[in-house]
């Protein structure tokens, strides 16, 4: 039975959360915009009706709306220090990382732009310590835009935006919001530690995100017109998953690093929780066979990553090869 449900309202790549970040807008040659060019941004594009399907341009991460009132805030903060590295290499490194890095977004009813995916790799740029003479002609995103809903009435526009599933309209608590609670930039997005703890579970297949770098090793990733695409915020879906069954008492009232700490303790728990949820979207249905072996730094961010692999008759392999025991050590204390 095929676990991943396809959706209509994708207009590029064909399966756009499968697709990678450098597959969005692939005919669109994005090396000459630039920062300093008023014109090359997507707002004055679309208030100038010149902004069009398949189109690339510029936004600095706060121009853009969201899509989900929240992030796991530990993880987005490993994408802004995984940033702030590239701007200090030097050598355009940090546009260069940026190009590779296309974010998708949909044009709305009243000249807005609305981020449907990679919400924490644009906090972590708009975050980021930039060492320029001028920081906001470095700090932009590379949009592609994948459809026009510009012409339809807001009622209508969210109507068609939940439909396609292009919204995540839970709180930091997994609690349900409406449309009109989602904040107004991406700056305001609240934290969700368990989206952190999703963010782990996905590094390790806990449940598996289909796109070209896993699909290979994933026969239900694939059918006979290539990937199938993972349904949207599948992170925030399993974070949902694990907050009943995890409960930390403080965990939104504490530091990142006193966060990384207690989540990761309970890393087994969600691991388990994961690997037990045949059914769901995302199961790793090649569990316990294969799954990853994840450190972490002192601040949360992956350090490194080992494949396990396990025979199909080797029940106990499972436990230490996805994690289970919560034991591997967070490097860096």
């Amino acid at each position: 039975m095929n676990r991943f449900f396809s959706f209509s309202s994708i207009v590029l790549c064909g399966l756009l959360s499968s697709c990678t970040l450098a597959g969005l807008c692939p005919n669109f040659d994005a090396s000459k915009l630039s920062g300093s060019n008023p014109a090359d941004f997507c707002l004055a594009q679309m208030r100038a009706e010149n902004l069009t399907v398949g189109t690339v341009c510029l936004a600095h991460p706060e121009d853009l709306k969201p899509t989900q009132a929240s992030l796991g805030q530990v993880h987005a903060d490993c994408k802004r220090i995984k940033l702030e590295s590239k701007a200090n290499e030097g050598n355009g490194q940090l546009r260069k990382y940026l190009m590779k890095k296309t974010v998708p977004a949909i044009m709305g009813p009243a000249d807005s732009i609305y981020l449907i995916d990679h919400h924490h790799f644009s906090w972590g740029l708009l975050n980021a310590f930039l060492p320029y003479k001028t920081p906001s002609e470095h700090r932009i995103l590379f949009v592609c835009i994948t459809e026009d809903l510009s012409r339809y009435s807001n009622a209508n526009f969210w109507a068609k935006m939940e439909s396609d599933g292009n919204v995540w309209l839970y709180d930091n608590y997994g609690k349900p919001i409406s449309v009109a609670q989602l904040p107004p930039s991406i700056k305001h997005l609240s934290d969700d530690p368990y989206r952190t703890l999703a963010q782990w579970a996905r590094s390790q297949y806990g449940f598996v995100h289909c796109d070209e770098d896993v699909a290979k090793d994933f026969p239900q990733c694939l059918n006979g017109s290539g990937i199938v695409p993972s349904p949207p915020f599948l992170e925030f879906r399993y974070a949902n998953l694990f907050r009943p069954v995890i409960r930390i008492d403080g965990i939104y009232d504490i530091s990142n690093q006193q966060q990384v700490s207690l989540l990761w303790k309970n890393n087994g728990v969600a691991m388990k929780t994961a690997l037990s949820a045949k059914g769901q979207d995302g199961w790793n249905a090649r569990m316990p066979q294969y799954t990853v072996q994840i450190t972490l730094d002192e601040r949360g961010c992956e350090a490194s990553a080992v494949i396990i692999l396990s025979s199909n008759n080797s029940s106990a392999s499972s436990a230490s090869s996805a994690n289970t025991s919560g034991k591997p050590a967070v490097i860096g204390k």
